[in-house]
């Protein structure tokens, strides 16, 4: 049978010729009779783009068309394959597979395949690609697509019955559905997830399962990685992964979402509904069978991960491993804890010892200074008596009876006020030259008489320097003369020349109170040092009383001024502002306030915030005549003036 193609092109440009090529190689049939005719290089480019020859754009058409004509299309090839110009001749640039990938043979069910059904064909199968499945690469499935079409196209069987032709075109109609699926990327994942070629057993936890842990659940774990989003994911691994592989592993499968879902198997499709109701209740129908499949998925997935950690005797050792090192530390706690208390108990041991011997040590440290003191008494009784037998023996060195008794008192104040060595070397003075005895008690009078004139010269120079002290203290410091020193401080910082006495010329010379010395600024400035805070505290509340008080003297003045009578144009005597008052106050003690302390009060009230705890001891002192509770009084009356006066208005 011969076979006429004649290609009609349009008319070429002056000059210009087109090659075109018919891309039919038919078995057994004779050359194909083309008949060409100009066309020109604009149908040209548009003939090579579409069969992804070359890829060519408006601006660099003439650098296209210059590579055009270095490349030629590989006539038997019309579905996308790309074809160079080489050097030496024309190639057909194209991956070369194993053929190991594509099944040799096809099913002989391949002839009763129904298009109508084709849900339920194996579209892998249908491609040749039943070995290789998912793991089939997109160039793969073009290539398997290519050799399929070059047997199963229908004008290669154009020779045969009829019969036949039909189950030709039945399958080609298949083939193309397949490639359609597998072609796409929604739809083959769509696919994939029910494939029915796919295991879906989970391995349950038996004694078995767990001694041939890896040969068991390894090849589940690897055919179920497919299905997530994430990948490559981590793989079971062996019996000498790590800990943290192992957590890994876990920790990613349980973590991680799968793709996998059930479209493929909507019974209804939504096209087919009538209506816009009809299709969102078939829509609708679909996503709950989906989501009750996708539940199940989820749910088989989780049953395998926990099987899989269930049996896993890595973790089973993981664990022992946990627990050792769990109770070697505790042992080391249990340890270091009981050395601790050995050594809390020794140090306790050695401080009741060292308290008992310290007691022991104070006690006996007690009792000899008990015992040196009643020694030193005892000695100071026998001096004594010494003295007194030795003065009673010389008739007290007097010979004047008159002189007698006061002679017997100075040798009392002796006894009394000599200390134990003196009293001693008095007596052996006067035991050792007993002839000059009388001068050597004389001499020791005189003594004691000097140290009591030198002791009370001292207490007077004491007290006067106490009294000077006492007078220097009573000059008052003021909160402005505070105020001018910790400015004088601030500017003259240590290590300045004279820096005290510059201090002190400064404030003498801004303040108008008492002029200071150098000492009583240095003295000052260590006591605002030490108030710190406080002092500042102290200096503000001060300040704002006195401003209080001023205050309450101006509005004072001013009151008397305007509380003075004066005469209207009608002869009557008026009143002042200070006496007109609503009745409400009729019947408080208004008369007993004057308007100073009115004044007075009001300032305060506004010039000592309400948050202030010593708000009303404050106010009473710069009321100066009321105390706290006449003042809180006074305060309640006027509020309820005031909300008297409100309600009034309101009505």
């Amino acid at each position: 049978m011969t076979t006429d193609f004649i290609l009609s092109l349009g008319a070429a440009a002056d000059g210009e010729v087109t090659k075109a090529f018919a891309p039919y190689t038919g078995a057994g049939a004779a050359a194909p009779i083309a008949k060409l005719e100009a066309a020109g290089r604009w149908f040209e480019v548009l003939a090579l783009r579409l069969r992804q020859a070359t890829n060519v754009t408006d601006p660099d058409f003439d650098a296209a068309v210059r590579e055009i004509e270095r490349k030629a299309l590989d006539p038997s090839y019309a579905y996308g394959t790309k074809a160079t110009a080489g050097a030496d001749a024309a190639a057909v640039e194209t991956e070369q597979f194993s053929e190991d990938l594509f099944d040799k043979t096809e099913p002989a069910h391949f002839a009763t395949l129904d298009p109508a059904n084709w849900k339920h064909q194996d579209h892998y199968e249908v491609m040749g690609l039943s070995k290789i499945r998912w793991d089939a690469t997109e160039e793969i499935i073009r290539q398997a697509f290519k050799r399929k079409v070059l047997i199963h196209h229908p004008d290669k069987k154009a020779g045969k019955k009829s019969g036949s032709v039909d189950d030709e075109d039945n399958f080609f109609k298949c083939l193309k559905k397949a490639n359609e699926i597998l072609s796409d990327t929604v739809k083959r994942r769509s696919y994939d997830s029910v494939d029915p070629t796919f295991n879906n057993n989970v391995p349950e936890v038996t004694d078995k399962n767990k001694k041939n842990f890896f040969a068991v659940f390894g090849p589940v774990i690897q055919r179920n990685a497919h299905f997530f989003k994430k990948q490559p994911m981590p793989l079971l691994g062996g019996p000498d992964a790590t800990e943290d592989e192992v957590n890994a592993f876990y920790a990613a499968w349980y973590n991680e979402e799968t793709w996998r879902e059930f479209s493929y198997e909507d019974e209804e499709d939504t096209e087919k509904g009538d209506n816009r109701d009809e299709k969102r209740w078939i829509d609708k129908a679909n996503k709950a069978a989906r989501a009750k499949k996708r539940t199940a998925e989820v749910g088989r997935m989780r049953t395998l991960i926990d099987n899989t950690s269930l049996c896993d005797p890595r973790l089973a050792e993981f664990k022992r491993q946990a627990d050792d090192k769990k109770n070697f530390k505790k042992r080391e706690k249990q340890a270091a804890a009981n050395a601790a208390a050995e050594e809390k108990a020794k140090k306790i041991k050695e401080e009741q010892e060292a308290k008992a011997a310290a007691e022991a040590a104070a006690k006996l440290a007690l009792e000899k200074a008990k015992n040196d003191k009643e020694e030193i008494k005892k000695q100071f009784r026998t001096q004594r008596k010494r003295l007194r037998n030795v003065c009673k023996d010389n008739n007290y060195f007097v010979a004047d009876p008159n002189d007698l008794v006061r002679q017997m008192e100075t040798t009392e104040m002796l006894c009394e006020k000599l200390s134990l060595d003196r009293l001693k070397a008095l007596n052996d003075a006067i035991e050792a030259n007993k002839a000059d005895a009388n001068s050597a008690f004389d001499e020791e009078i005189a003594r004691l008489r000097h140290d009591e004139a030198e002791a009370k010269v001292a207490v007077a120079n004491r007290q006067t320097w106490e009294q000077r002290s006492q007078a220097s203290a009573a000059r008052e410091w003021s909160v402005e003369d505070n105020h001018l020193l910790v400015k004088a401080v601030k500017a003259h910082p240590p290590g300045s020349v004279n820096r005290w006495e510059a201090i002190a010329e400064n404030v003498n010379r801004a303040t108008t109170s008492t002029k200071f010395n150098v000492t009583e600024v240095i003295a000052k400035a260590k006591e605002l040092q030490k108030l710190g805070a406080a002092a500042d505290a102290q200096a503000k509340e001060q300040t704002n009383k006195d401003s209080v008080v001023k205050l309450a003297k101006k509005a004072a003045a001013v009151e008397e001024i305007t509380a003075a009578p004066s005469l209207r144009d009608d002869g009557l005597v008026g009143a002042s502002t200070s006496t007109l008052k609503p009745k409400a106050a009729e019947h408080s003690d208004a008369s007993s306030w004057t308007a100073e302390e009115q004044n007075a009060l009001q300032i305060a009230l506004k010039a000592i915030p309400s948050t202030d705890p010593e708000r009303w001891e404050k106010i009473a002192a710069a009321v100066s005549t009321r105390d706290k509770v006449e003042c809180q009084r006074r305060f309640k009356e006027l509020a309820d003036m005031v909300k008297a006066k409100k309600q009034g208005a309101a009505k």
